[in-house]
């Protein structure tokens, strides 16, 4: 038996290749797999020999292999069963369904192979389950009623059927199963593909009917898989319920249709759709059915499903591929005609080559947050509800945000909400983005830093939107990201009736680049209840443009729309208003110009009102105790009303006694005034223009008392015939008169008054006029009766010492060390006054390695242009030059150096100054000489005699001291060097003892020969010593003070010197290391200038000379360590 089932198999195979028919032999069923897709499987013989065999697999099931056991024998008559109830065995299906009981009781009927037979039919009362146990049934002889027996089986009401794994099929039905019981469809293939002309694969005419497991129902092409039937007036009044909840597919037309004819009252044929694949269309007889007999909550289908077939609580969703899932959810959103679960699908399906696409919410929604892309262009109309975010999206690195709407799409969010609990920021905008009547609530999760990041693109915020940020966030930000790929900036319009709660950030991201910020923020309307927190290093006022609106802070100024200015509200708030401010004090700013002058006190306060625009005004007084800086801020004033004094409209601008007037960087004229100025207290006038010609005035600016300062680049414009200055002497009214400095760079046009009005005096009238620069046109018009030269032909009243005239200056106008010239330039001649000889200022002491004399000199012009110009000092017959381009000076005062050695004290310093190859002559005091000659004895004793400090008297006696004992040593000046030995008193051999210096000598093949302190050149220490025979120099290292350095070799002696050593130097230890390169010893020795000092104190009978040195010295580092402490 065994040998006979193998070879069963192995024809069965055969078939396969030759016919590729749809059943086979030992339980292998054929599924309809496609044609070139098989399962290979092997089968054992009786020897263990392996048979390979092919089996078709079907694209819906694939039927399990059967593994061939060892069976029992059969008789002839057994082997010929298909079919098996309990323990009796049939020849066919039929005659097993047939021997079904009909009261009901469950027969359980196993299918023993696949098989080709009669078709088979229940009845009333029969419950049967057919287990086709993988196996297929082919139905040749079909069955039915009288006139139709065209089915491969007819299941009749009143019966019970379950149908299961296994496969039916007919080339001769024209339907396989007709159904009025109650039947139940378990892991089977229907395959109606075998005959053309089978029209119904299933039909359903009454009954309760489940497809279930795996079942898939295949209908040949244009047929139906199956129907639901409503027979009512053909004995099937129950109708036919079916429910589809499988993993296969159903194949074919679906079709509802009627029976004969229909009544009233309910259709009670129905569908209900759990799962399945359905790949043809649904065939609805409308007249007959509703929605209601149609209930589709799963499965997936090849033509899109009506809504009204869609139970309740699901939804249809078309794949990627075409076809259309039912699954539960619900439709939150639309576009157009179609429909999504959430937001972020609806957004992502919106085309990207800009068409507009609309997008509505249907209800509050909770899902993923949504992002746009470049190209398109979104309209979300959130309809009145709530989008929250509760997975977040972003860049890769930050998918922190409820959207992120980036560069190169256009979206606009309106009429509804957006907030997140999880979301860090809720909208990080790179798009042109528009916000209607929207409320952005980033309320929900602490840390949300931003609600609105805007990186790129035109924002506008419109209608009645709010945006609130948690406690100390940012409601929104204006970006500026030019390195990260948005040179285009951000500009921000908000224009809403809505609340902006939180700060507003001005901020960069990543790194500023030349030019334009283009991130800018325009503020229409809205009320701001944070602060704006502006980065000043990127952004300006110009990013910040502000026409309406109410603050909680004060707005500045500069945020303003050109033609507002800020302002404060009856509640506390703040806001903008049209206007501007013409004048400032302080902080605050005055949109009237005598509004903001009267803000000037009168306690002496210097109060400054800048002038913020060009305007007309009034003149005004300055009264007394008032101090008025007006600071024109290159603007123009115009005087259109004049002041009075004295009953008399005359002045535009009037200063009296008491007061003080600064006038600078504008410009100031009159309509109406014959004196433009009017001083009688004080006035500074700096960078102005003061421009008499408007109105033909007299004066420009007249003074009788007080100083008049006039700076920088003024200049003075009278009216032809006028007067730019007028200073007059009128000693009954104002005895201490005017003194007028003019020092400026621009022009005086007009002609210049010194005159005395009021009753006459004698003696020097105290008003002057002192010129140090400016370039004057007019003439000098001077009362020579009242303004009189001095005994000397000077005149006192007059001191020019710069500037250019119209014509030449007066000697007795000059300046002290000044004379007038004419020169040509440009063809003209050019009249002005110069300084041509040096001015002595003075001699100091520096304290170096030598005592340094300083001699200050003003050096005139002629000198400084000649750049051969030289001093020349003369010391003890030796001469030297120092270059003048090499002095140091601050401008005005010149430095001179000479190093005088210490012992050098009483010698005389000769100065000479040559320029343009003649000796320049200067001026001490009122002496004019041809060379300065001193000393540094003689600066000693001048300084002695008028200082009244006594540490810098003790520190000039030291000086003086140790200079004259070093003089005695070196046996100079010995006639006039005399120490002063008083100063000696108390200082011993013990006050050495601190200086006393360390000395480590190991180093092999050198010998320490001693130390010395020079003063021929810097004062310095020189420590000797003596090679041994066959030692060398270079066998050693020399560092001093750490540094290594190079010694003077003089055949076996070694000299190692200091730097030259100041006087706060002295006491400074020295440190010299010698190293034996060979044998790595050692010599250390710590020493400073003190300590020469106590190696001569040390010697018991040491001569008087060097024990004053030492003393002298002692006192010289004492004393400098006073001088200079802190």
């Amino acid at each position: 038996m065994k040998n006979k089932k193998s070879l069963a198999l192995i024809l069965s195979t055969s078939m396969v290749l030759a016919n590729a028919a749809p059943v086979y032999a030992d339980g292998n069923v054929n599924v309809d797999k496609p044609a070139d897709t098989v399962i290979e499987e092997t089968v054992e013989t009786e020897n263990g020999e392996e048979i390979p065999g092919l089996v078709s697999e079907s694209t819906l099931t694939e039927t399990p292999k059967v593994t061939p056991t060892e069976a029992p024998e059969v008789t002839p008559e057994e082997e010929k069963a298909v079919a098996q109830i309990g323990d009796k065995k049939y020849e066919t299906l039929a005659e097993a369904v047939a021997a079904a009981p009909t009261d009901g009781t469950l027969t359980e009927i196993t299918v023993l192979e696949s098989s080709v037979g009669d078709g088979f039919k229940t009845v009333k009362g029969q419950n049967v389950v057919i287990d086709f146990a993988g196996h297929s049934f082919e139905a040749v002889k079909t069955v039915g009623s009288k006139n139709t027996q065209t089915q491969l089986c007819q299941l009749n009401k009143g019966s019970d059927v379950v149908l299961k794994n296994g496969t039916l099929y007919s080339k001769t039905a024209l339907m396989l199963i007709q159904n009025y019981s109650n039947l139940t469809l378990q892991d089977m293939y229907l395959d109606g593909t075998q005959n053309p002309a089978c029209e119904y694969v299933l039909s359903n005419n009454c009954g309760h009917v489940n497809v279930l497991g795996n079942t898939s129902i295949k209908a040949a092409e244009g047929m139906k898989a199956f129907d639901v039937c409503w027979a009512p007036n053909r004995g099937y009044p129950e109708g036919a319920q079916v429910v589809f909840d499988t993993t296969g597919t159903i194949d074919g037309i679906v079709e509802f249709d009627l029976w004969g004819e229909t009544v009233e009252g309910e259709v009670k044929s129905n569908l209900t759709v759990k799962n399945g694949i359905f790949t043809g269309k649904f065939k609805v007889d409308k007249n007959v059915f509703s929605d209601d007999n149609i209930n589709i909550c799963g499965g997936t289908f090849a033509e899109p499903v009506e809504d009204g077939y869609l139970a309740d609580g699901c939804i249809r969703k078309e794949n990627a591929d075409g076809t259309y899932t039912i699954k539960e959810g619900k439709f939150t959103v639309e576009a157009g005609d179609k429909k999504y679960e959430n937001l972020a699908e609806a957004v992502a399906a919106a085309p990207t080559d800009g068409t507009e696409t609309e997008i509505t919410l249907l209800e509050d929604v909770t899902g993923d947050g949504f992002k746009t892309v470049k190209g398109q262009n979104i309209v979300i109309d959130f309809a009145g509800h709530t989008f929250e975010a509760v997975k977040t999206v972003g860049s890769p690195n930050t998918q922190t945000q409820l959207c992120q709407l980036n560069k190169g799409s256009d979206v606009v969010l309106k009429n509804g909400k957006l907030t997140s609990r999880t979301a860090k920021m809720l909208v990080q905008n790179y798009s042109n983005l528009t916000l209607q009547d929207m409320y952005l609530d980033g309320t929900q999760n602490p840390q949300i830093g931003y609600v609105l990041s805007n990186n790129c693109g035109h924002v506008n915020v419109l209608g009645n939107t709010t945006i609130k940020a948690a406690e100390g966030k940012n409601a929104f930000d204006v970006c500026w990201a030019p390195t990260k790929n948005y040179p285009e900036g951000a500009q921000v319009v908000i224009d809403t009736t809505g609340t902006i709660d939180g700060n507003v950030e001005f901020d960069l991201w990543g790194s500023n680049v030349e030019g334009e910020v283009k991130s800018n923020l325009t503020v229409k309307n809205g009320t701001f209840t944070g602060k704006f927190n502006v980065d000043k290093t990127v952004f300006s006022d110009s990013n910040i443009t502000i026409l309406g609106g109410t603050f909680a802070n004060p707005v500045e100024e500069g945020y303003c729309a050109e033609g507002y200015i800020p302002k404060t509200n009856e509640d506390g708030t703040y806001g903008v208003k049209e206007g501007r401010y013409v004048a400032q004090v302080g902080d605050k700013k005055y949109e009237s110009f005598d509004e903001a002058i009267a803000a000037v006190p009168a306690d002496g306060t210097a109060t400054t009102v800048k002038l913020l625009v060009s305007q007309k005004g009034n003149g005004f007084r300055i009264h007394k105790g008032q101090n008025l800086v007006l600071d024109f801020n290159k603007n123009v004033y115009t005087i259109d009303k004049r002041a009075t004094v004295s009953g008399k409209a005359v002045n535009g601008f009037f200063v009296e006694n008491g007061g003080e007037l600064t006038l600078k960087n504008g410009t100031l004229e009159a309509e109406t005034a014959k004196t433009l100025v009017q001083n009688c207290g004080k006035l500074n006038v700096e960078d102005m223009n003061l421009d008499g010609t408007k109105n033909d005035a007299v004066y420009v600016i007249s003074s009788d008392n007080g100083k008049v300062s006039i700076h920088g680049a003024t200049s003075i414009t009278a009216s032809e015939g006028g007067y730019a200055l007028d200073l007059g002497w009128a000693p009954k009214v104002y005895a201490a008169g005017t003194q007028v400095e003019v020092d400026t760079t621009g022009t005086i046009t007009g002609k210049v008054a010194l005159d005395q009005w009021g009753a006459a005096t004698t003696g020097t009238p105290k008003t002057t006029l002192t010129i140090k620069n400016g370039h004057f046109d007019g003439v000098f018009e001077v009362d020579e009766d009242t303004f009189k030269n001095d005994k000397n032909g000077n005149n006192p009243c007059i001191n020019i010492s710069g500037g250019t005239f119209a014509d030449s200056v007066p000697q007795a106008y000059c300046e002290r060390y000044y004379t007038p010239v004419d020169q040509e330039a440009d063809g003209k001649t050019e009249h002005t006054v110069a300084k041509i000889n040096a001015v002595f200022k003075g001699v100091a002491l520096e304290m170096k390695g030598s005592i340094v004399m300083d001699f200050l000199l003003d050096l005139p012009e002629n000198v400084l242009k000649d750049k051969d110009a030289y001093v020349l000092f003369t010391i003890n017959g030796q001469e030297t030059k120092v270059p003048v381009a090499e002095a140091e000076s601050d401008g005005t005062t010149y430095v001179f150096t000479k190093d005088v050695k210490a012992y050098m004290l009483h010698d005389n310093v000769e100065l000479r100054i040559y320029a343009n190859g003649e000796l320049v002559e200067i001026y001490n005091g009122n002496n004019k000489i041809e060379a300065y000659t001193d000393s540094i004895d003689a600066y000693c004793k001048r300084a002695l005699k008028t200082l009244k400090d006594d540490k810098t008297k003790n520190f000039i006696r030291a000086i003086a001291n140790y200079g004259n004992a070093v003089a005695v040593s070196a046996n100079h000046d010995a006639g006039v060097a005399k120490v002063d030995e008083e100063q000696f008193e108390g200082i011993t051999q013990e006050s050495f003892k601190p200086y006393k210096p360390v000395f480590n000598t190991k180093a092999t093949g050198i010998r320490y020969q001693g130390s010395s302190l020079t003063v021929r050149q810097d004062t310095s220490i020189l420590f000797t010593f003596l090679l041994d025979r066959g030692a060398k120099a270079e066998d050693y290292t020399f560092t001093l003070n750490g540094k290594e350095v190079t010694p003077v070799v003089d055949g076996s002696y070694v000299d190692i010197s200091t730097e030259g050593l100041s006087s706060r130097m002295l006491a400074d230890v020295h440190e010299l290391e010698i190293v034996n390169k060979n044998d790595n010893t050692k010599t250390v020795i710590k020493y400073s200038a003190m300590s020469y000092a106590y190696n001569i104190m040390s010697v018991k009978k040491q001569s008087k000379t060097l024990t004053n040195i030492a003393k002298a010295l002692y006192n010289y580092n004492k004393y400098s360590q006073e001088y200079f402490a802190e």
